[in-house]
């Protein structure tokens, strides 16, 4: 069952981003829109979907990531950040404050 989870949320994902590059600049907003088609899925409780989104996200980062640089800071991000990440906009969505929480955790990343 999760096979058919990640492939869809892959191709939602894809459906989402078209032709823009995924990078340490705009992979919270990557992580937003795998966290809000993840919501789609009843079948999977709350720790499960977050498990489900980085799971899938290192899956398109290391097939779709060519940048050797890139991808090591991205596995990085994912291995350390985002995971804490997930759960602050959880948190945020909570309190009705999801988009607000996006673009404060986008300038957090200053270098972008």
């Amino acid at each position: 069952m999760e096979t058919e989870d990640k492939k869809e949320l892959v191709l939602k994902l894809k459906e989402c981003i078209q032709d823009k590059k995924i990078d340490a600049c705009n992979v919270v907003e990557i992580l937003s829109i795998m966290m809000k088609n993840a919501e789609t899925f009843s079948n999977l409780k709350g720790q499960e979907k977050k498990e489900l989104v980085i799971r899938t996200l290192g899956m398109v980062i290391s097939e779709m990531i060519e940048d050797d640089e890139d991808k090591g800071v991205l596995e990085k991000m994912l291995q350390s950040t985002l995971p804490y990440m997930i759960d602050a906009l959880v948190l945020a969505d909570k309190k009705g404050l999801f988009e607000k929480g996006v673009k404060q955790a986008k300038r957090c990343l200053k270098f972008c």
